[in-house]
Order: structure tokens, then sequence, then C-alpha cells
């Protein structure tokens, strides 16, 4: 049985959701910033160990969707690359 009321982790996330909120708008741009330049090489390091270990969590889904995205959009040259569908091809 849990005890009463917040624990001590959602009293932590709690602390940091009110020191975000009363931050002001630049410091808020920058923690996003960071946040992305540091999260985006760390899951693409996650992404294999998370094919590997055959995890689903939503990091783990989060960084083998972000290499799906670099390798479609690294891979795709353009305008004419094959397989891209138009509108037009289901009109009249």
């Amino acid at each position: 049985m849990s005890a009463p009321g917040p624990g001590p982790v959602q009293d932590m996330l709690s602390r940091i959701r009110r020191t975000y909120h009363d931050a002001p708008l630049p410091l808020k741009i920058l923690i996003v910033v960071v946040c992305c330049v540091v999260g985006f090489p760390v899951a693409l390091a996650l992404a294999p160990y998370a094919i590997i270990s055959g995890s689903r969590s939503p990091w783990a889904t989060v960084s083998v969707m972000l290499w799906g995205v670099a390798l479609v959009s690294g891979l795709a040259h353009g305008l004419a690359a094959p397989g891209r569908l138009d509108l037009d091809d289901f009109g009249p």
C-alpha cells in the first residue's frame, strides 16, 4: 500500500513544472532548444538498443521514429522521388 499524498517523485516533477511555468519566455525558449539539441542525439543513440531489446516505451518509439524520418528524408531526393503519391493520381 502506498502512503497518502503525492510521492517524492511527483513532488519533484511538480516543483520542476512550477519553476518552468514561472520562468520568463526567453529562458523557456532556451530550455526547449537545449533539450532538443541534447535530446536528439540521445534519442538516435537509443534507437538501436530499443530495437534489439524489443522495448515499446514512448522514448523508444520516438527514437525509432526519428531514425525513420531521418532515413526517409535522407534517401528521398527531391520532388521526383520514387513512390511519391500525388492527389492527381486519384482524380478523374
